[in-house]
């Protein structure tokens, strides 16, 4: 679980994607059971136990797979589209939960060093709580802005972390 604050995402948008930056070689990720759920806190720390993070009845499923593989060359974004864009309306901070039943990895991804407690892993997919890290890979959200004029066609991207 990770969380985004508002102050870094800055506007309202329908979040069709994600994405993380690889910059190892011959990256590849294959998940079992994978499921992102996206939600709002108004918690700059997050707690260790997951649902207490979630604003009440905002925590929603975004992407479900039975099974998926990702790839992404080196320094290039791998991108998961959601199967439901989440509506960000940019009151909030937004969280983003990543759980999956199994997999295989060799994706080598960039994080950056966080001075406040905004990601929490754990082990287990039912389990209830994780612990504090103090690394948070680099997401890349992309959607469609809000309250833009019918003839407009916007879209944003909004890094967290610069790989460069």
């Amino acid at each position: 679980m990770v969380v985004a604050y508002s102050e870094e995402i800055s506007t309202g948008m329908y979040i069709n994607a994600f994405a993380f930056k690889n910059y190892g070689p011959d990256s590849n990720l294959t998940l079992t059971g994978f499921e992102v759920y996206m939600g709002l806190t108004d918690n700059v720390n997050l707690s260790t136990v997951y649902e207490d993070n979630y604003l009440p009845g905002t925590r929603t499923l975004v992407l479900q797979k039975d099974s998926i593989l990702y790839t992404a060359e080196p320094e290039e974004w791998c991108i998961i589209q959601l199967d439901t864009p989440f509506l960000y309306e940019a009151e909030h901070h937004l969280l983003l939960e990543f759980l999956f039943t199994g997999g295989s990895s060799n994706m080598h991804n960039y994080v950056w060093s966080t001075t406040t407690d905004r990601v929490v892993m754990g082990y287990n997919p039912a389990g209830t709580s994780g612990t504090h890290r103090n690394n948070m890979i680099h997401l890349l959200l992309t959607g469609n802005a809000l309250n833009l004029d019918p003839t407009t066609f916007g879209a944003i991207k909004i890094i967290l972390g610069n790989p460069e």
